[in-house]
């Protein structure tokens, strides 16, 4: 598809409005990129034959060449700078106008560094709809005078370092960041919107700040409706779930089988343990009963949310002290500094000192009422010790002592030296130990090894995965003869790595924070399914700082963003489960790497999020028609 050769031609055009709260702009004045031509988006729809007719809005239509890096088109508001401080929210709504897969990114543009101003983007499939979402502030409080807050990725600073300055913005940049595949694209802007409730960041006195952590690991300075004020109101908030799980003890998944499968659907081969079927065009996996299985799933599933005390201990109302009942989760670090875990001293609250059975129960029971089919990865062992719940194992090659040595800057786990003679020897050994605690079990789904490798360090990653893969597949099924190979967990990595992992796995494992789940496999693979091994919403209305990987504007959003993402899911033909990152909230003062995300299904105190809930189980009552009867 190669474009007009218009750069820089700038017309006017019209935008409706979708918008719940406040009015929205309407006009914008609108330029081209380099290596970009626009248009009237009927004629793209027509061209291409996949646009959605929206005869109640004017689009833009936006054909990009594959030479300019970020073609795309820039949106300025014809009447000078906008102050947008009051404005919550910032919603773009794009198609894809062609007939392949890629990422469109918006951006807000604030005068600031690109790093420093409010940008999203959504993967689009051929001839999907997609809203990127775009919170126009990062975190709800600001400081009044500056504070040394180490150890957090996501703090509250003063007001012109940790909020956006939204005070003279320019307009919205909509564009597709080439990657080393470069081509041509098309694609619509179908509306822009703005407001939602805007909520102005509260000043708090930096003087007074600290200590800013609660006794139950809670910020100090807020109030939202789940917090914990007391150890009475712990015990209610337990007591009223109980009284909901005893209302809700049966699945609301239709027709299920004790793993969670679709009794009521076709009886396929039972093999007593979870395999994969493609079955009418789409993939399946198929319980140990011969039922087909969507694994609709939640990772992490342990009460460990550690964070460092060494140096920090102004930060807290209380600690406990060694030999105190509610003294645990105090860990050495390498360092010598000293963790404390909120998440386990509230477990000691509600249940006492042997709280890890009780732990697992609730558990268990939890997902059996919310629908949710799967423990995913990084679930403990004490967690998925009754075996009520189908759940995955891990293992990994991080404490592998050679590394290979890194050919380029790269993100992601370190590669292990799979050239060294040391390494199949290595990974057979962690494959034994897991194997050893599963002890073939059926309810075990599959065994994933490794996660979010840095691919692109290697000097040949196609190579490297060859070998890789190659001798992780022979372990896992040596020790796991009858349990599936989930894969490694996939965040980057090139499409022949990509070819190369399909291969050898059973099921290909992605890690991926959008709001859609919109990846396959590259041309020329392996026919095989895929798996979201980690994806989240969070919010900034529970107490926390950390916002997630997505962000979006509320609990609401969160439960309405989890039905859309694996609604999407179930509608692709190759995706046979999901796993939502994480079982609870990570600490408020950041795990030891500094994370600090609202991204859990329960809080800090073990309290479900209602919305979330409510989601999963409207997914689980319709998850199984809705993938067989897709077409």
């Amino acid at each position: 598809m190669k474009p007009i050769p218009l750069h820089f031609a700038t017309v006017a055009i019209c935008f409706a409005a979708v918008c719940r709260a406040a009015p929205c702009l309407s006009d914008f004045s609108v330029s081209a990129r380099p290596d970009t031509a626009l248009g009237d988006a009927a004629s793209g729809r027509a061209a291409a034959g996949r646009m959605p007719a929206r005869p109640d809005q004017a689009a833009l239509l936006v054909r990009t060449g594959a030479e300019y890096a970020w073609p795309g088109v820039e949106l300025r508001f014809p009447d000078g700078p906008r102050d947008l401080s009051g404005a919550g929210m910032l919603r773009v709504v794009v198609s894809n106008a062609c007939e392949k897969a890629y990422m469109v990114h918006a951006m807000l543009r604030t005068g600031a560094d690109q790093g420093r101003s409010p940008s999203g983007c959504a993967t689009l499939r051929p001839g999907a709809v997609r809203e990127i979402a775009i919170p126009l502030r990062n975190i709800p409080w600001v400081l009044s005078a500056p504070l040394d807050l180490p150890g957090m990725r996501q703090k509250p600073g003063t007001a012109d370092s940790t909020t956006y300055d939204l005070s003279a913005c320019s307009g919205i940049d909509v564009y597709r960041v080439q990657t080393s595949r470069k081509e041509a694209v098309s694609f619509a802007v179908l509306s822009v919107s703005f407001g939602e409730n805007p909520v102005a960041p509260a000043v708090l006195d930096a003087a007074t700040f600290f200590p800013f952590v609660d006794r139950f690991g809670q910020f100090r300075h807020a109030d939202w409706p789940l917090k914990i004020h007391s150890d009475e109101e712990l015990a209610a908030a337990a007591a009223r779930e109980e009284a909901w799980l005893a209302a809700h003890a049966g699945s609301p998944i239709p027709d299920a089988d004790r793993y969670g499968g679709w009794a009521g659907g076709p009886q396929l081969a039972a093999t007593g343990y979870f395999r994969t079927e493609k079955i009418g065009g789409a993939w399946w996996l198929v319980d140990p009963e011969g039922h087909l299985f969507f694994s609709h799933g939640i990772a992490c599933v342990y009460a460990d949310t550690p964070t460092p005390v060494t140096g920090r201990e102004h930060f807290f109302e209380w600690l406990p002290k060694r030999g105190e009942p509610l003294f645990c989760g105090w860990m050495a670090r390498a360092d010598g500094r000293l963790n404390i875990d909120f998440a386990q001293i509230n477990q000691k609250r509600k249940w006492g000192e042997d709280w890890k059975p009780r732990f697992a129960d609730l558990a268990a029971r939890r997902c059996l009422a919310w629908g949710v089919n799967t423990m995913g990865n990084w679930t403990t062992d004490y967690a998925w010790a009754p075996r009520r719940v189908p759940y995955t194992v891990w293992i990994h090659s991080r404490s592998f002592p050679h590394k290979l040595p890194i050919a380029r800057k790269g993100f992601g786990d370190r590669l292990p030296d799979v050239f060294h003679p040391d390494y199949p020897a290595y990974i057979r050994a962690r494959a034994a130990d897991m194997a050893a605690k599963v002890a073939d079990d059926p309810m075990c789904l599959g065994v994933f090894v490794d996660n979010e490798l840095a691919w692109d360090t290697a000097e040949d990653p196609a190579a490297y995965a060859e070998t890789y893969f190659g001798i992780v597949e022979a372990a896992v099924r040596e020790a796991f003869p009858h349990h599936l190979y989930l894969g490694c967990r996939f965040a980057w990595g090139g499409e022949d790595v990509w070819r190369v992992a399909a291969r050898h796995c059973d099921v290909v494992s992605v890690n991926f924070y959008e709001r859609s789940p919109a990846r396959d496999l590259p041309p020329g693979a392996v026919d095989k399914p895929l798996l979201i091994g980690e994806y989240h919403f969070g919010s900034l209305d529970s107490g926390m700082f950390g916002g997630g990987l997505v962000t979006v504007f509320d609990q609401k959003e969160r439960g309405d963003a989890y039905r859309s993402f694996v609604r999407d899911c179930l509608d692709h033909p190759r995706f046979v489960g999901c796993h939502w990152f994480q079982w609870q909230d990570q600490a408020l003062t950041g795990r030891p790497d500094g994370e600090d995300y609202a991204c859990g299904f329960v809080t800090a105190c073990d309290v479900p999020y209602p919305e979330l809930v409510r989601a999963a189980r409207d997914i689980a009552a319709e998850m199984y028609p809705r993938r067989f009867h897709r077409e």
